[in-house]
Order: structure tokens, then C-alpha cells, then sequence
């Protein structure tokens, strides 16, 4: 059984879409979450706040991945 080493430039390019689109994502939560508070609807914006950190870290997590492909 052989092992094809992955392609790490078509990866990367793949990751960095992703991470753009997760981007867009995060800020249109942000968004939301801001219209939330204003109404003082803390707990709706809090779960939206937690939404925004979570695809943050999932842009860095992706980030220090591809980071990784020239290890």
C-alpha cells in the first residue's frame, strides 16, 4: 500500500478560501450580535459573541495547519 504525499499547495490555496469565507462569517455574526445588545437581549448576543471567538479560532487553527505543510 502506498501513501500519496498531499499536495500542500492546493491545500493551502483550499484552507486559505476557507478561512476567508469563515471571515465573512464572523463578521455578519458580529453584526447580528451588535442589533441583539442594542435591544438588550444579552443572552442572544452572548451566544452570537461565542459563535464570532469560535470561527476566529477556527481561522487561526487553519492558519497554523497549513503553517504546519512545511514542517
Amino acid at each position: 500500500m502506498t501513501s500519496e504525499q498531499p499536495n500542500a499547495s492546493n491545500d493551502a490555496a483550499e484552507l486559505s478560501s476557507i478561512t476567508t469565507v469563515l471571515a465573512d462569517m464572523q463578521t455578519r455574526v458580529v453584526e447580528v450580535a451588535d442589533r441583539w445588545r442594542a435591544v438588550e437581549r444579552d443572552d442572544v448576543a452572548g451566544d452570537l459573541y461565542e459563535v464570532e471567538r469560535s470561527l476566529r479560532n477556527a481561522q487561526r487553527r487553519i492558519r497554523r495547519a497549513v503553517q504546519g505543510f512545511d514542517r
